[in-house]
């Protein structure tokens, strides 16, 4: 059997997901609300998911939660279990109804969302929310590398297709 993938291929990736740590999450439903990081995990598990990006409103609470869950997952796959790549991210509200989706390398966490949101002055107390706005965050999302220099990891849009076919990632793990 060939171990390479020859050809295109399709990976169902949802870019923009919420927690329950955002408050708009299920909509006002409690049950919903009341879900675990191993269920929402399950979740996105059961609809063929390959990728997800984890990206609450203007919080990274979630992201070391479901990374643990998922660790536990990978190791005793339960039923329902499918490989999943997560990718911790964080929905910054920029002005009006204007949202910035950042993304980070999946080797990121809970710290560098909150250092990130810490770096643009994200109001603290409206964590979960979007009902306020970082007064930087419009100025940040225009900056090019130098801010890279100045803040301790790399905000950014990462390049999927570079992190994905690095040998050891989900391209290659079929």
């Amino acid at each position: 059997m060939n171990d390479h993938i020859h050809g295109a291929r399709w990976w169902k990736f949802d870019f923009h997901t919420h927690s329950p740590i955002s408050n708009d999450y299920g909509k006002g439903d409690a049950t919903q609300r009341a879900i675990t990081p191993e269920q929402w995990l399950l979740m996105h598990m059961s609809v063929g998911m390959d990728c997800v990006a984890i990206t609450d409103h203007n919080s990274g609470e979630w992201v070391d939660k479901l990374k643990a869950a998922l660790a536990l997952l990978d190791e005793t796959q339960p039923e329902g279990y499918k490989k999943l790549v997560l990718f911790p991210g964080v929905e910054i509200s920029a002005s009006g109804n204007i949202h910035i989706l950042a993304l980070f390398d999946p080797s990121a966490g809970t710290k560098e969302i909150q250092a990130l949101l810490g770096a643009i002055k994200f109001p603290t107390e409206s964590t979960g929310t979007s009902d306020a706005v970082s007064p930087l965050a419009w100025r940040w999302s225009l900056m090019k590398s130098t801010t890279q220099k100045r803040l301790p990891f790399r905000p950014m849009l990462i390049r999927l297709a570079d992190y994905l076919c690095k040998p050891e990632t989900l391209l290659n793990s079929h």
